[in-house]
């Protein structure tokens, strides 16, 4: 049984297509544009020639003709295309999204229950505080230490299991952000030797002992 392949789309400039009027075209149109695309939303009838330029498009019609016409025609040009509510007119789907500043979390059902997707999300939202964006943003400014150690990449990915399984999330779950920065810290100069430069560059002075 084949699977779809789950990615995180970079739509930073990308010029994308939403047809449909109302709210379920206005809520895609707005995500779309909160990821960076140039969208374009079109409510008159539409036409293949719509899909000219477009790298995605979601269609929130319920007319299955057009759907189905708009699906064929994007498949012929390359561009990625979901009807919502139709999955046989779907070339990818939209999970149902936790986010947490950078950390994403994206859950699907393949297009067969939406709301199962949903309600784990909204479970899931009990669990993924605050606390894990503060720490995808402390660590967002080491990756390059550590990438540029030299250290193989079993090594590395060693190094940042330790990272995540350390006290930091525990700390920042607290209130405790210049103690988990710290716990970060010490781990780093621990595996790969303090820097040459301020110890502390890169980290807030509240950090350092």
């Amino acid at each position: 049984m084949q699977h779809p392949f789950p990615v995180m789309l970079d739509l930073a400039g990308r010029q994308c297509a939403v047809f449909g009027a109302g709210l379920p075209a206005e809520e895609k149109a707005a995500a779309l544009r909160s990821a960076g695309a140039a969208v374009r939303l079109i409510e008159d009838p539409p036409c293949a020639a719509d899909l000219d330029g477009v790298f995605l498009a979601v269609s929130t019609l319920t007319d299955s003709a057009v759907n189905g016409m708009l699906f064929a025609e994007a498949k012929r040009r390359g561009v990625l295309f979901n009807a919502i509510d139709a999955p046989p007119n779907c070339g990818f789907y939209f999970p149902a999204v936790h986010r947490q500043g950078q950390l994403v979390v994206a859950l699907s059902t393949s297009g067969h229950c939406p709301a199962l997707a949903v309600r784990l999300k909204e479970r899931l939202a009990g669990w993924i505080g605050p606390e894990y964006g503060q720490f995808v943003r402390l660590t967002a400014g080491i990756r390059s230490r550590i990438r540029e150690s030299g250290l193989p990449f079993r090594e590395r990915r060693r190094i940042w299991y330790r990272i995540v399984d350390s006290p930091a999330l525990d700390l920042l779950r607290a209130g405790r952000q210049a103690d988990a920065e710290w716990a970060i810290v010490q781990i780093l100069d621990e595996e790969l030797g303090a820097p040459t430069v301020d110890a502390a560059a890169g980290q807030s002075a509240e950090a350092r002992p």
